[in-house]
């Protein structure tokens, strides 16, 4: 159990099999926090396939790859407010799935300016009366 206000992260699952003298990593799963559900009722879980490397992208974790060949069922949800009724949830979830959809594709427009940003700021001077004197004897 967590709380977080950053539903752009994820959750990384781990599984270990504890061992007598060593522990060994049976197999890593990113699960982006836009792909769990709310809900306060547990469901029937899902399988995810277990990788055997992390994926990192500026320091962060951004997935998983290279499948071990393992799986773990895994039962995740938000849980809602306890006094939404059931129409009231799904009506939620149904906005919190556009509102997540949404965020995707203003985090996809932010990363790309960002990129761009970088690109062109390449040291280069951009006033045009400037001459160079490297060739000056």
């Amino acid at each position: 159990m967590f709380e977080t206000n950053r539903l752009d992260s994820g959750l990384i699952v781990e599984l270990w099999n504890k061992g007598m003298l060593w522990d060994k990593l049976i197999g890593y799963h990113w699960l982006p926090l836009m792909k769990i559900p709310h809900s306060n009722e547990e469901g029937e879980g899902r399988w995810l396939s277990l990788d055997a490397e992390l994926v990192m992208k500026d320091g962060e974790v951004v997935g998983s790859h290279t499948p071990t060949g393992f799986s773990v069922l895994l039962d995740s949800r938000f849980e809602l407010p306890y006094d939404l009724q059931e129409g009231e949830a799904k009506e939620l979830q149904q906005k919190l799935e556009v509102l997540n959809s949404i965020m995707d594709q203003e985090i996809v427009t932010l990363k790309e300016q960002h990129r761009r940003q970088t690109f062109s700021h390449s040291g280069m001077s951009e006033d045009s009366d400037y001459t160079s004197d490297v060739n000056y004897p």
